[in-house]
C-alpha cells in the first residue's frame, strides 16, 4: 500500500502550479579526457568526480585532474567509467565496464578492484556496504574478502524490468514491465540474501513511473515526454534509465530524452547541449552543494549555478556592432543607450532586443539624458537628439585651436546647462547648445572625466596629471595638488557626501573635504587600473582591468567576481557606468555591458575549507602521496611541494589561497598558484597550513600537515651523542695521559734537584771549605794562598749557581707567585735594601717553560749586578709587566749613567743580548751621564 500513496500523492501533485521565472542557462565545461560523461558525484570535501568513456577526471573549479588505466599494479579496471559511489567514511569506488574500484590513494592515482570483474551499471552506497548493479541484478560488496555476492530478486519471466536505489539504510528495488502499469516495491532482506516484497501499485494513465532514490515511485506526467519523443511514453521504465537530483527550484530528471525540470507540479524540458541529437542524452545529472546543477551528455559536461544568473550580460555584436562599451545611459521612457568605440550608438527599449541607431560618428563616448532628449558626445563633436525633431550637432564652438573637436565627458550643471569635457572644458546650455563658457585644456592636458559634487565645485579628472577643480562656473580651472596622484590618469570619480571615490590608474584612492592625501584602499585589486567606482550604500563596486569587484571600506573586505562567477565581460573600460532608476548597475567594456541588481548579493558563502590533495618530494618526478596529519621523510629530501585546493567546480578560479610554514613564518603569505614548494629546508619539525578565500577578506579553517625532516645519521642526536662521549672519552685519556707525563717529569725533577743539591751541591760546598782551612792553617806563600782562595770563591760561585739551577728545576716552585718571590729574593740578595720591585702574582711566567723563565731570571740577575756594581749606592727599580702575550722586565737605578756610543758594550751587555734574542724579544739600554741607566727586556710568552 506504500507504493499506491506515493503514486496518488505524485498524481495529484501534477495537477497545478507552474515553472519557475529564473533563467536556466547551461554552460560547457572542457578539459575532459572525454566528451561522453556517464558519472557525476561531489564527494565530501566538494571535489565534482566525473566519469567519461576514457577515464576519470577530479573537478575542483581551477583544474581538472584526469585518472586512467595505465599499465602495471593499481590500475583502473577499465577507462569506461559508468557510475561513482562514495560511503560516509569517504572511500570512493568507481563502476567501469570491466569491475568496481575503490580509489586507495588519490595523489598516486592507486585503486583496488574487487571480483568478481563484471560490467557495473550503477553503485549505491548504504552506510560503509557497496552495492554493484549489473544486467543481471543487484551485488552486495563483501569487504572481508573484497568480492561482490548476489541479491537475488523474485524471479521473473524476462519480461520484467528492474530499477534499483539506495534508501537511508537499506537498498531497494522496483520491478515491472516495461511500459506496463504494474510496477512492485522490493527491499533487500541482508539475511535472506534476495529482495522481498514491500508493496505493489499501479501508474496512473498518462503518467511515467521511476524509481527515485530513497525508495519511493515517482509518477509524472508523460506529455513533457512525448513531444520530444514524437510517439506514446507512459508506464513503467518509460523513459528507461533515468538520473535524479533534486535542488531548490524542484527536481531535474535527466534521461535520453534530454534533461527535465519539475517544480511543483509541472515537468518541462530544458535545453541542455542541443544542436545535435548527441548532445540531447543525458547520461548523468547532480545537484552541488551551492545549487549548481550539473549535466552529463553524449556530447560533454555542461553546468546550470544560479549564481551566475546575477549577472546578465548584453553583447552589442547582437546589433552588429561589436565594439568596446564607452557609455550608458537610460532616458525618460526607460530606453537604455549604449555609446560604443566604432560601433556607434545602441538602444534596447523594453522587452526588446538591441538595435543599432544610425548617428553621425561611429566612436561614442559619453551619453546624458536631458528630459526628452539625448546628449550624445562622440569623437566629431557633441550631437542633441530628440524625439521628432532633428539632430542637433555642435562642432566649430568646440574645436581646439588646431580644429580638433572630440567630446569625452558630460555633466549637468544643476541650472539648465551641461559640462562638456574633451578638446575643450565647455558650458553648453541644454536646452539650445548656446555655449556660456569656455575653457582652453592646453595647460591641464587630456580631460578624463567630470563630477559636479552638491556645493556645486565641478571636479575634472585628467590623463596622467591628477585631480582639477573648478569652484564657479565663472573662475579658473585649477590643479589639485594631491600626494602620490599628482601624476596619475583619474577615469572615475564617486561622491560620497562631501568626499570623494577616485578610480585611477594607481587603483582605488578615497580623498576626505579637506585632505591633501589620498588614502589608497581595495589593495587587492587584480591589476592597478580602476575605471569605474559605483557607490550603493556601504559597498562600492568597481570595474578594472581584469574583473568586477565588491569593496567594502568598512572591513576593507574584497570579493573579485569573474567569469566563474558569471561575469563574461572582464575587461571595462572608463565611465562606462550606470544605475538604471529601477537600481540595476551597468558597467561596459570591451566585450558589451554587464548588468546586475546589488541587491542580489547579500552576504556571502562560509569561506571555503582547504584540502592538501597531493604531497611531492623531490620535484615533479620525485614521490607523490596523499599525506595524512603527520608525514615523516628520510634525510635525501630536501624539496617538498603541497598541492593544495579549496573545492569549488563553480568558482574555483576565484579563490585565493594563503600559506605559512611553520616555524619559518610567522605570517600568512598569499599565493596565486595551487601548488606551494619548499626547497633547502633544514632537519626539523615543520607544520605547514594553508587557507583559501573568496577574496572577501574571510578565510576559511586551514588544512594542516605536520612534516618532520629526519637528518642524516651523522646528525641525529644519538650519532652526537656518542661522538660527544668518544671525545670526552679521548679528552679524558689525553688529560690522564698528560698528568702521568706531568708527574713522571716532576718525579724526574726531583730527583735531579736532590741529586744537584745533595751531591754535587754538598761536595762543592766541601771543596770551598776544605781550601779556606787549608789557606787558613797551614804556613804557605802568598801566591798558593791567593790560589786556594780563587779555589774557594770559584766552588762557593758555582754553589750559588747551582743553587739557582736547583731552585727551577724543582717542582716544589711551580705554585702561583713563585716567580715574583724569585725576583724579590733576588733583588734583595744583589742589590739589598737599595731595590723595590714590582710583578705580579701570580704572574702568567708561573706557568711558563723552565727554559724560557730561567732565561728571564737570568737577564734579570745580571741587569742587577751591572746595577749594584755602577749604581754608586742608588735606588734600583724593578718592574715585571705582561701586556697581552707579552712580558715586559724593566731595571733602572739612579746612579751616574754613562754614554752609551762612547763606551763599548762589555760582555755582561753582549751575554744579556743572546738571552734576550733567545728569548725572542729584544733589549733595549737607555742612559745618559748622571741621569741613570734602564735595562728593558720585551719577550713574547711562549
Amino acid at each position: 500500500m506504500r507504493l499506491v500513496r506515493v503514486l496518488l500523492l505524485v498524481g495529484l501533485s501534477a495537477l497545478g502550479g507552474g515553472l519557475g521565472a529564473q533563467p536556466v542557462a547551461f554552460e560547457p565545461v572542457g578539459g575532459l579526457p572525454h566528451h561522453t560523461v556517464t558519472a557525476l558525484l561531489q564527494d565530501q570535501r566538494g571535489f565534482l568526480w566525473i566519469g567519461t568513456a576514457d577515464g576519470l577526471a577530479r573537478y575542483d573549479g581551477r583544474q581538472i585532474r584526469v585518472f586512467q588505466r595505465r599499465p602495471g599494479g593499481g590500475a583502473l579496471a577499465s577507462n569506461t567509467i559508468q557510475a561513482l559511489a562514495e560511503t560516509p567514511g569517504g572511500a570512493l569506488w568507481v563502476g567501469t565496464s570491466a569491475g568496481a574500484c575503490r580509489l586507495v590513494d588519490e595523489a598516486t592515482g592507486r585503486f583496488r578492484c574487487a571480483t568478481p570483474r563484471f560490467d557495473v551499471l550503477d553503485l549505491l552506497a548504504v552506510g560503509e556496504q557497496v552495492w554493484a548493479v549489473t544486467i543481471e541484478g543487484a551485488w552486495r560488496h563483501d569487504a572481508s574478502a573484497d568480492t561482490f555476492v548476489p541479491v537475488r530478486t523474485r524471479g521473473d519471466d524476462g519480461t520484467s524490468t528492474t530499477r534499483f536505489a539506495a534508501g537511508a539504510a537499506e537498498v531497494w528495488a522496483a520491478q515491472g514491465d516495461p511500459r506496463g502499469e504494474t510496477v512492485t516495491l522490493l527491499r533487500a532482506d541482508a539475511a535472506s540474501e534476495r529482495f522481498a516484497t514491500v508493496s505493489s501499485g499501479r501508474i496512473p494513465p498518462g503518467h511515467v513511473g521511476l524509481l527515485a532514490p530513497g525508495g519511493q515511485v515517482l509518477t509524472l506526467p508523460s506529455a513533457p515526454f512525448e513531444a520530444v519523443a514524437g510517439t506514446r511514453v507512459d508506464g513503467w521504465n518509460a523513459l528507461g534509465r533515468v538520473w535524479q537530483a533534486a535542488d531548490a527550484s524542484g527536481v531535474w530528471v535527466g534521461s535520453e530524452l534530454g534533461l527535465f525540470r519539475q517544480t511543483g507540479s509541472v515537468v518541462e524540458r530544458v535545453g541542455v547541449g542541443d544542436g545535435s541529437p548527441f548532445g540531447r542524452s543525458v547520461l548523468a545529472v547532480t545537484v552541488d552543494r551551492v545549487g549548481a546543477v550539473w549535466v552529463g551528455t553524449r556530447r560533454g559536461l555542461y553546468v546550470h549555478a544560479p549564481a551566475r544568473a546575477r549577472f546578465a550580460h548584453l553583447d552589442p555584436g547582437a546589433a552588429g556592432a561589436a565594439a568596446p562599451v564607452m557609455a550608458i545611459a537610460t532616458d525618460a521612457r526607460g530606453d537604455r543607450w549604449v555609446g560604443t568605440l566604432g560601433g556607434g550608438l545602441l538602444r534596447q527599449q523594453r522587452g526588446q532586443a538591441v538595435e543599432a541607431v544610425p548617428h553621425p560618428d561611429g566612436a561614442v563616448w559619453a551619453l546624458h539624458p536631458a528630459g526628452d532628449a539625448l546628449w550624445v558626445g562622440a569623437d566629431d563633436g557633441l550631437c542633441r537628439r530628440a524625439p521628432g525633431a532633428a539632430t542637433v550637432c555642435l562642432r566649430d564652438v568646440l574645436a581646439r585651436a588646431d580644429g580638433r573637436v572630440y567630446v569625452y565627458a558630460l555633466e549637468a550643471d544643476g541650472a539648465g546647462g551641461l559640462w562638456v569635457g574633451g578638446s575643450v572644458l565647455a558650458l553648453v546650455d541644454a536646452r539650445n547648445g548656446r555655449v556660456r563658457r569656455r575653457i582652453d585644456l592646453d595647460d591641464a592636458g587630456a580631460l578624463t572625466v567630470m563630477h559636479r559634487d552638491r556645493r556645486g565645485r565641478l571636479w575634472v579628472g585628467v590623463e596622467k596629471r591628477g585631480l582639477w577643480r573648478l569652484d564657479t562656473p565663472d573662475g579658473p580651472l585649477r590643479r589639485v595638488p594631491i600626494a602620490g596622484l599628482d601624476a596619475a590618469s583619474v577615469w572615475s570619480i564617486e561622491a560620497q557626501g562631501d568626499a570623494l571615490w577616485l578610480g585611477t590608474s594607481e587603483g582605488l584612492f578615497h580623498l576626505g573635504p579637506t585632505a591633501r592625501t589620498a588614502q589608497p584602499h581595495a589593495l587587492g585589486l587584480p591589476g592597478s587600473t580602476v575605471y569605474g567606482v559605483h557607490l550603493d550604500g556601504p559597498v562600492l563596486w568597481l570595474s578594472t582591468g581584469q574583473g568586477l569587484a565588491r569593496y567594502r571600506p568598512a572591513d576593507r573586505a574584497l570579493r573579485v567576481f569573474g567569469t566563474d562567477d558569471g561575469v563574461r565581460n572582464v575587461e571595462f573600460n572608463r565611465r562606462a557606468v550606470h544605475r538604471d532608476p529601477d537600481g540595476r548597475v551597468h558597467f561596459g567594456g570591451l566585450q558589451g555591458v554587464t548588468s546586475f541588481d546589488p541587491a542580489a548579493f547579500g552576504a556571502e558563502p562560509a569561506p571555503p575549507a582547504t584540502v592538501v590533495t597531493r604531497l611531492r618530494t623531490g620535484g615533479d618526478a620525485g614521490r607523490a602521496f596523499r599525506p595524512g596529519p603527520e608525514v615523516r621523510f628520510g634525510p635525501t629530501v630536501r624539496v617538498v611541494a603541497f598541492d593544495i585546493a579549496a573545492p569549488i567546480p563553480t568558482g574555483g578560479s576565484s579563490i585565493r589561497f594563503a600559506y605559512r610554514l611553520a616555524p619559518l613564518d610567522t605570517s600568512w603569505a598569499e599565493v596565486e598558484s595551487d601548488v606551494v614548494r619548499f626547497a633547502g629546508l633544514a632537519p626539523g619539525r615543520y607544520t605547514f597550513q594553508a587557507r583559501a578565500s573568496h577574496g572577501d577578506g574571510a578565510w576559511g579553517a586551514p588544512a594542516t600537515v605536520g612534516m618532520t625532516l629526519v637528518p642524516p645519521w651523522y646528525r641525529t642526536p644519538w650519532f652526537l651523542g656518542a661522538l660527544a662521549l668518544a671525545l670526552a672519552a679521548g679528552a679524558w685519556g689525553a688529560v690522564r695521559a698528560r698528568l702521568r707525563a706531568v708527574r713522571r717529569d716532576e718525579r724526574m725533577r726531583w730527583r735531579i734537584a736532590s741529586d744537584l743539591h745533595d751531591d754535587i751541591g754538598s761536595g762543592l760546598a766541601s771543596v770551598a771549605l776544605l781550601a779556606e782551612h787549608v789557606r787558613d792553617r797551614s804556613a804557605l806563600a802568598v801566591r798558593e794562598a791567593r790560589q786556594l782562595t780563587a779555589v774557594a770563591r770559584s766552588a762557593r760561585s758555582m754553589v750559588e749557581s747551582l743553587r739557582e739551577i736547583v731552585w727551577f728545576v724543582d717542582p716544589a716552585h711551580d705554585h702561583p707567585g713563585a716567580f715574583a718571590a724569585r725576583v724579590r729574593e733576588a733583588a734583595a740578595t744583589i742589590v739589598g735594601p737599595r731595590a723595590t720591585v714590582e710583578a705580579p702574582s701570580p704572574s702568567r711566567l708561573d706557568g711558563a717553560p723552565l727554559a724560557f723563565r730561567r732565561d728571564v731570571f737570568l737577564v734579570l740577575k745580571e741587569a742587577l749586578h751591572n746595577a749594584a756594581r755602577h749604581a754608586d749606592g742608588a735606588p734600583v727599580r724593578v718592574r715585571l709587566r705582561e701586556t697581552g702575550r707579552t712580558i715586559v722586565l724593566t731595571v733602572r737605578d739612579g746612579g751616574p749613567g754613562f754614554d752609551p756610543d762612547a763606551v763599548r758594550s762589555g760582555i755582561g751587555l753582549r751575554s744579556l743580548r743572546r738571552r734576550a734574542d733567545t728569548l725572542g724579544g729584544t733589549l733595549d739600554v737607555a742612559s745618559a751621564p748622571g741621569q741613570g741607566t734602564t735595562l728593558t727586556l720585551r719577550a713574547p710568552l711562549p
